[in-house]
C-alpha cells in the first residue's frame, strides 16, 4: 500500500489524546512540529463553546455556532457520492473539526490512510480530540494552510471560519503554508484516491498544486465564488472528470434516509441543538436554495463532485 512504511514508523497517534500541551500545532511521532501558529489574541487562542453529538459509533465535539458541519457529514450525507473503498488515500483539505474525517477514517479501513489538513488552531485542537475520541489510527493531522509561499496571515471570522488576508489586527495569525504536492510528498503518497476541499476560497490555488490528478478517482469541492468555480470547472473537465452540481433535491433525499434509518440518532441531534434540521427546514420554505450555506448560488457559493469517466 502506497504510505504503508510511513504508517508504521511516523504516524500520529489518534488513539489517545495528545499530551504535548500545544494547542496550535501538530507533533509527528519524530518529533517534527508542523505549522506552529504565532496567535496574537484571543479571538486565536480561547476555547471553542461546544457541543458533544452522536452518530452511530460516533461521537464529534463541534462549535455550538457551527454543529451544521455535522448534518452535512452524517444527516445529509453530502459526501456520500464520493464512494470511499477500503485501502483509499484521502486528502481532506479544510478538516473543520474532523466530521468528513472521520467519517472516511472509518471508511478506508486501516489499510487506507487519510490526511487532514486544518489551519485553524481552535478548530484543530478540536481536531485533534475528534480523531482521538473516535480512534482514527489511519489519519495524519496536519495544522497548515494549503497555499503558495512559507508563511501567510489567516484571518478567523466569527471563531470558526478561516481565510487568507493581509490584516495584522484582531484575529490574524500567521501560519505555515505548503502545496498539496509538499504534504503528499511528507506522508509518503504519491497518489491520491479521493479529495474533499473546503478552504473558504483558497481552492483555485490550492488545486493549481494538485499535481495528481491522474490517479484520483473523486473530488468534491466547495467553491466560494463564481470566478473559482468557472475556473475549477473548467480545469477538471480538461482531465476529463465528470462533474455533478450538488441539488436541494440532493439534500432532501438525503436527509430523509436519515431520518428513516436513523430516527433515534437524529432525534437526540435534535434535541441537543435546538431542533436545528427543523429550523433549517423552515428556512428552506422561505428561501430555496440559499437557506443550504453550501448551495448559496447568490453568495457564489455552491458544491461541486467531480469522477474520473474511466474509473477502476
Amino acid at each position: 500500500m502506497i504510505g504503508e512504511s510511513w504508517t508504521k514508523s511516523t504516524e500520529r497517534d489518534h488513539t489517545t489524546p495528545s499530551t504535548t500541551g500545544d494547542p496550535v500545532s501538530a507533533t509527528v511521532a519524530s518529533g517534527e512540529t508542523l505549522g506552529r501558529t504565532e496567535p496574537p489574541d484571543t479571538r486565536v487562542t480561547r476555547p471553542l463553546e461546544t457541543l458533544q453529538l452522536r452518530w452511530g459509533n460516533v461521537s464529534l465535539v463541534v462549535p455550538a455556532r457551527d454543529h451544521g458541519v455535522f448534518y452535512s457529514t452524517f444527516v445529509t450525507r453530502v459526501y456520500a457520492a464520493l464512494a470511499l473503498r477500503p485501502g483509499d488515500t484521502v486528502l481532506d483539505a479544510g478538516a473543520h473539526v474532523g466530521d468528513f474525517t472521520v467519517w472516511a477514517s472509518h471508511r478506508v479501513g486501516s489499510q487506507g490512510l487519510v490526511i487532514a489538513v486544518e489551519p485553524n488552531p481552535r478548530l484543530y485542537r478540536l481536531l485533534e480530540l475528534n480523531l482521538a475520541r473516535n480512534h482514527c489510527s489511519n489519519v495524519r493531522s496536519v495544522n497548515r494552510a494549503i497555499g503558495k509561499g512559507e508563511k501567510r496571515r489567516l484571518m478567523i471570522d466569527d471563531g470558526v471560519g478561516t481565510r487568507f488576508g493581509r490584516e495584522d489586527g484582531e484575529g490574524s495569525f500567521s501560519i505555515q503554508c505548503s502545496s498539496v504536492y509538499e504534504i503528499l510528498k511528507e506522508c509518503g503518497c504519491d497518489r491520491l484516491d479521493i479529495v474533499k476541499m473546503d478552504i473558504e476560497g483558497a481552492e483555485t490555488e490550492a488545486m493549481s498544486s494538485l499535481t495528481t490528478l491522474h490517479s484520483i478517482r473523486s473530488l468534491m469541492i466547495e467553491l466560494h465564488s463564481h470566478a473559482a468555480s468557472d475556473a475549477i470547472r473548467s480545469a477538471l473537465l480538461a482531465e476529463g472528470f465528470l462533474i455533478r452540481t450538488s441539488s436541494l433535491i440532493d439534500v432532501a433525499a438525503e436527509t430523509l434516509y436519515s431520518a428513516l434509518t436513523r430516527p433515534v440518532a437524529l432525534a437526540r441531534a435534535e434535541v441537543t441543538t435546538q431542533a436545528f434540521l427543523l429550523r433549517s427546514m423552515l428556512r428552506v420554505l422561505t428561501d430555496g436554495r440559499q437557506a443550504v450555506p453550501f448551495l448559496n448560488d447568490r453568495a457564489g457559493i455552491s458544491m461541486i463532485c467531480a469522477r474520473a469517466r474511466a474509473v477502476p
